[in-house]
């Protein structure tokens, strides 16, 4: 089994790569600074990195970033660029990705926990957040020969939460993330969006 991580050298990416290959998955690497590089906010790049990659059974993209900010400070430039990075940037994986894909295989965008329990200064992310699972959800409609798109809803991580100064006890670290993206993977069933065990909608 083959699979591509875009977003392996992140927070969420590593775990996901070390998930993979514990369960004997062949992982294709995908950053900025790969063998053949890839930036998803960039077209040209995300089609030029699957025309020089193989057929996979697995495409998984955590890469992308949003404006952490105030309604009030979501200027043009933190709007385009959320929309551009986070949500375009992984329909463009989605869109580019899909030839390389073989039957049964799937896409598992990264969305999070924020499309469904938004904090204060977390609109924008909300919004793309909730935006890949509705592109999720109509993508799936146009599969064929068993293929799937899911979109991953994580909670906050515990590395990311230290590294902003919160307590890191409620939340999963990467390892305990990345299971979840496996799980779906295995589970061959198309659930057009998944959650971490413990961290679902309440």
């Amino acid at each position: 089994m083959k699979a591509i991580v875009i977003g392996a050298t992140g927070t969420i990416g590593k775990g996901i790569v070390e998930e993979l290959e514990s369960k004997g998955y062949e992982v294709i690497s995908g950053h900025r600074n790969s063998l053949v590089s890839i930036d998803i906010d960039n077209p040209e790049s995300v089609h030029n990195f699957f025309e020089s990659t193989e057929m996979v059974d697995a495409i998984i993209c955590a890469a992308g970033s949003a404006a952490f900010a105030p309604v009030s400070e979501l200027d043009e430039e933190k709007i385009q660029s959320s929309l551009n990075s986070k949500f375009a940037g992984q329909l463009r994986v989605a869109k580019y990705g899909l030839k390389n894909l073989k039957e049964n295989g799937a896409i598992i965008l990264t969305g999070g926990m924020f499309a469904y329990a938004p904090w204060p200064s977390t609109s924008m992310l909300a919004a793309v957040n909730k935006g890949l699972e509705g592109f999720a959800l109509g993508a799936t409609l146009e599969m064929e020969d068993g293929r799937r798109v899911m979109v991953a809803h994580p909670p906050l991580l515990s590395e990311s939460a230290e590294k902003m100064g919160m307590p890191t006890d409620p939340w999963p670290n990467s390892s305990v993330v990345a299971k979840s993206y496996s799980k779906a993977l295995e589970s061959g069933k198309s659930a057009d969006v998944f959650y971490v065990d413990g961290y679902e909608p309440k």
